[in-house]
């Protein structure tokens, strides 16, 4: 009996972390068509009518959600990050 409820919870842990996983999630670099600009130090990238926050000189557009030219510029502005899978309704903003 103890063996059973052992492999059910591995099983539903398992399921739970490929659950998160997304393949959208993806660095990429940005570069067609992108400009980069500095706003309240820290650096963005345009790409594809969003600006993204640059990390390593790279982007992820499946996780952080775009802004606009007037959301970026307004002085409380921080990058919002999607979030999925278990909390999908949670809602997070990086601080940096």
């Amino acid at each position: 009996m103890k063996k059973s409820k052992t492999v059910s919870l591995s099983g539903i842990f398992l399921a739970a972390i490929l659950s998160c996983n997304d393949p959208n999630d993806q660095w990429v670099t940005g570069y067609k068509d992108s400009r980069d600009t500095v706003i309240h130090n820290h650096p963005y990238r345009f790409y594809n009518g969003y600006w993204y926050p640059v990390y390593r000189n790279m982007i992820n557009p499946g996780r952080y959600k775009g802004a606009t030219h007037s959301e970026l510029t307004s002085p409380s502005y921080h990058p919002s990050i999607r979030t999925g899978g278990f909390g999908s309704s949670a809602h997070f903003s990086a601080a940096s």
